[in-house]
Formats: C-alpha cells, structure tokens, sequence
C-alpha cells in the first residue's frame, strides 16, 4: 500500500555487462494517477552512452494526490531500454495500490513509534538508531506534556552530544536550567550579540571556546626598544599589537581572571619586555589550578633567567628531557643549553646555531694625510707631509654622546662650538712617519673623546674605559662581553644600537641587556616602527629621527654599538650589518 499526499521515489540502474559501448535512449514513465515533483515530467526519454563494464543510476519522483476508486489500482509503465529504434530491456510492470491509510501501520517505523509507543519505547528506539536521520519534532508534544520523558530525552541527547533546536526549548516549560543552558550555548547568532565572554546563570561562553579568539605565539618578536618612550606603552608589531588589544577586550568583560587567563597575561607582558609587571603577576599563580603545568613551567624558567634562579630552571628543564611532543622538548633543552653557556660549558643546542664566537677586528678610520689610531691608553698617529697635529680632548658621558651622534667619525665639526678639556700641539718629526703619544694622566681612568687636527683634516677617536672583552660576530649581528681578568660573562650590560643607511641617513636600531650568558642580539627586530622617538633619561635617549623599519633592513650600510656596564665601563664599535 501507498499514500496519497506522499512523495515517493523510483531509482533505477542500468549495467552494460559487455565489451562494447552501448548507446541507449531511456524512457521513464511515473505511474498513471501520480504527478511529477522535482522538476521531473510524467515521461521522460534520456540519451545514455554507456561504456563497457560501466553502471549508471538516475531517480525520478512522483506522489498521488488521491487513492484509487473502487478498492483498483494505479498502473506504472516500466522503464524501456532501446537502441536504434530497438528494445533492448525493459522492467518489470507494476501497479500501486493507493490509499488514504494503511490497513496494517508499520510498527517498526519510527512515525508510528514517535506517535503511538509508550516512553520507554521511543527512549530504546532511539538508542538503536542512526538520530540525524530522525526528525525530533514528532517528539516534541511528549517533551511537552512530559517532563520526566523531556528530562530522559535530553540527557540521552546529551550523552549523544545532539543539540536540538525542537526539543531544548521544552526548558522553558520546565524550569529545566540545564537544558537551557544546552540550549542557549548552541545559539551562535545570540552569542555573537554577547561579546568575547559572558557569564550569568543561564549562559558561560568564552569566546576562546567558541573559535572567535585564538592563542597565538610570537616567534620570533623582537623589541627595538627595552624602555618605553613617553608616557604610554607602545607596541611596535602590529601583529602583536592587534591580538593584544582582542585579548584584553575579551578580559574586559569578565568580573576576574582564571588562572589560565592570568597566565596568558604574562606571555604578553613579556613579550613586551615588561618584565617587572610579569614577574610580579607570574609569582601570584597558582599553579594547582591550571588546567596544563607545561605551559607554566617554560614561563617559570624565563622567570627563573630574569632572577638567576639557574637550579630552579635546570631542575624545571631535566623534567622534559624525554618529553614526547617534539616543539616543547626542543624548548626545554633550549634552557638546558644556556644554562651550559652561562656556567662556561660549551652549550650544545638541539638546532643549528651560528658560530657567535667570532671576534670583531679593531676599527680603524683612514684619511689623506695622516690616521689615528688609539690602542692601550696610547694615541698611535701616521702620517704623510705633515710636521704637526693639534690634539683636543673632550671628557664625555658615553651614553648620552652616542645617542646624539652614534658614528664619531661621521659629524666631526660637532664639536667646534664645544671648549675641550685640554688641547696639545704636537709637532711631528720628519724623518718618522709614526708616532705614539699617551694619554694624559687624567683621562686614563675617564671617558674621552679625542680629536686630532692636521692638514685642513679632522680625525676623531673616543676613549672608554672599561674591563671587559668584547666579542662580535657581524655575519649573525651578535655580541659577547666578558670579564677582562675572570672570562666570566657579563650580564645586564645596556647595549644600545644605531644603522646608518646607504643614504647616509642615521636611524635606531635596537637597544636591551646582555643576558646571563653576557650575549645581545643587536641585528633582530621584528616588523614594525616606532615613530618621532625624542631624547628622555634612563637610557632611551637617542637622535630626532625615526626607528628603523622593516624594509629599511636591507639598506643599512654600518651599524655603531654601545656597550655599558655599571662595574666594567663603556665602549662603542662599529661593525658592518649581517649579510641576511
């Protein structure tokens, strides 16, 4: 028996079981009584090229709009296969006996059972059956009526993690919290009106959970400047600087931070050097509440660096040594190794790493004329045709110098308006071509810049006092200070650096702090600018001009350092910028 009012389907195949193509004209026709629904004809003939071993279907549909009279039947004309003219198959005739209502219901079918069996029974079918393929709604009037078989069904949906648009509402009628709960979270329009984070009794969402925030790692970033220029903290990466501003929105609209979200806020406090804020807030975690210790521990190491609490950061590190997930093991053994270095071991690195020992030559500047070179407390001139030279000394404050002229040698007539400390005529003889001449006395133990004149030529060197070795290797733009007498790194030394460009043009580089293994990376910055920087105290001092930008990389044509230690001195070189 058939329904009237229904829509059914008719499926045919067709197989070319021989060798050859075969070129078929197939006729269809949907029974007499019946409609066509779907865009489909009564009859219909279709072209078929079908390819030897080859199978091809096709469907048409129909319902009928009312039963047979009289208890007959409604006749179906076959599908008819023929070539040329020619039948080639057919299928076999039927007829459909159309009624208003079936004589015997199905049982088994989920529309008599979802109107007709008792609760339990729907409850077993349901847990038999595939449920995307089962229409909730005719459920539905039980989950009203019923709030025991309402309860029972949405805890079956929840265990089968369904979420029903027609069932769930039914908490409404109820007072079932948790089934609008269920309900409410699965509304995405409704939480898009909410904003990153809600939590009220009815609905706590957080928009991490719901795809809309996403955690990202910085790697590398790197910060042009270690202090922060003017009265607001600015983030040069705009990258940075973009999830930054989404992650505190999202904090903004919670009453307190988690745990979890209390962390995250020191990942970005540090990647923005600010270290102190970081610090402080790392140390008021609790780590017993987080959901993951991984992610706490690697953080308590960089902790453990910035307050050289070195066994605490090697016991951290030995803990992950065999760590199965290959990114975080790398990142422990990264500590491991410069903790190797800072003890004065030769630091074995889980990844390939330039050679930082390279040592940069002693700069010398040379002129027509004569040149000047300064080397242990002495003054070391050559020169050409020359019977005397006048040799001004200038008492400096290293940092504040180098900030308003990174490269000595390139704005010598600076200092005509500026009264030396001491001035010495020094007369040349002719039958040498060099000579040495001390450093007086009281400049020994001093900071002095020393300019010599001679020829119409002006020649300018700068003196730092200072007790440490300085190691540069210009190809990876790294460098190393280390105690003169000890060999012991020298951490926490202030290392400022400024490029000047093929176009002459002179722009910040980067500054920061020697770490514990006294090494700087002085060449890396992340993209981004820092503009119109002025001259303040506390070693962000430097030209009116702009911090370079990321396409000025490339044009940079020499590169002057600063290095200042407190207990070891000063001292500037300049070096040529890394080839990548």
């Amino acid at each position: 028996e058939f329904l009237s009012g229904v829509v059914y389907g008719a499926h045919v195949v067709v197989s070319n079981p021989g060798s050859a193509p075969a070129k078929l004209d197939i006729l269809t026709q949907i029974p007499s009584g019946a409609l066509p629904v779907g865009g489909g004809r009564a009859t219909q003939s279709r072209y078929l090229r079908l390819e030897p071993y080859a199978t091809e279907q096709l469907e048409y549909h129909f319902y009928f709009p009312e039963p047979a009279t009289n208890g007959s039947a409604f006749a179906h004309y076959p599908v008819t296969l023929t070539t040329a003219g020619q039948p080639v198959g057919a299928a076999t005739a039927t007829s459909f006996q159309v009624v208003r209502k079936l004589s015997r219901p199905d049982t088994d079918s989920w529309d008599y059972i979802s109107q007709n069996a008792t609760d339990a029974a729907v409850l077993a079918f349901l847990e038999q059956q595939n449920l995307e393929r089962l229409d909730l709604e005719q459920v539905a009037w039980r989950a009203r009526t019923n709030p025991e078989f309402f309860r029972n069904l949405t805890s079956f949906l929840a265990r089968n993690h369904v979420w029903s648009a027609e069932i769930l509402p039914y908490g409404l009628v109820h007072n079932d919290v948790a089934a609008l709960r269920t309900w409410l979270r699965g509304i995405p329009a409704l939480l898009t009106r909410c904003g990153p984070s809600l939590t009220s009794p009815l609905l706590e969402f957080d928009s991490f959970e719901q795809h809309q925030f996403e955690h990202l790692e910085f790697s590398p970033i790197v910060n042009q400047r270690i202090h922060r220029l003017g009265p607001e903290q600015r983030i040069a990466n705009l990258g940075l600087l973009k999830q930054y501003r989404t992650f505190l929105e999202k904090l903004s609209y919670k009453a307190s931070l988690s745990e979890t979200e209390s962390l995250e806020a020191v990942y970005f406090l540090l990647v923005q050097d600010r270290i102190e804020e970081a610090i402080a807030r790392f140390h008021r975690l609790q780590p017993d509440k987080l959901a993951t210790r991984l992610q706490y521990d690697y953080l308590r190491c960089y902790v453990d660096f910035y307050e050289e609490h070195l066994a605490d950061a090697r016991g951290l590190a030995s803990q992950y040594a065999d760590y199965p997930v290959d990114r975080w093991r790398t990142r422990f053994a990264e500590v491991a190794a410069q903790l190797d270095e800072i003890e004065g071991k030769k630091g074995t690195h889980p990844v390939g790493t330039p050679d930082r020992d390279r040592q940069q030559a002693e700069l010398a500047a040379a002129a027509p004329g004569f040149t000047v070179q300064l080397e242990d407390r002495k003054l070391r001139l050559n020169w050409k045709n020359l019977r005397e030279v006048t040799v001004h000394y200038y008492l400096m404050d290293p940092e504040l110098l180098f900030s308003s002229s990174p490269f000595v040698g390139g704005d010598p007539g600076r200092f005509s308006i500026i009264r030396p400390t001491l001035t010495q005529r020094q007369s040349l003889p002719e039958q040498q071509d060099s000579l040495e001449l001390p450093l007086p006395n009281q400049f020994t133990q001093a900071n002095v810049l020393i300019e010599v004149l001679g020829a119409g030529q002006r020649q300018v060197r700068a003196f730092h006092a200072h007790t440490f070795k300085l190691n540069v290797a210009e190809t990876f733009g790294q460098l190393e200070v280390r105690d003169q007498t000890s060999d012991k790194a020298i951490p926490k030394a202030y290392v400022k650096a400024y490029a000047r460009l093929k176009t002459g043009e002179i722009r910040f580089l980067k500054d920061g702090y020697t770490d514990l293994r006294g090494k700087f990376d002085y060449a890396s910055v992340s993209a981004g600018n820092i503009s119109s920087p002025r001259r303040t105290a506390g070693g962000t001092g430097g030209l009116n001009a702009q911090a370079l930008s990321a396409n000025e990389l490339g044009n940079i044509d020499r590169i002057s350092i600063l290095i200042l230690s407190d207990t070891h001195g000063a001292d500037v070189r300049e070096v040529q910028p890394p080839k990548s």
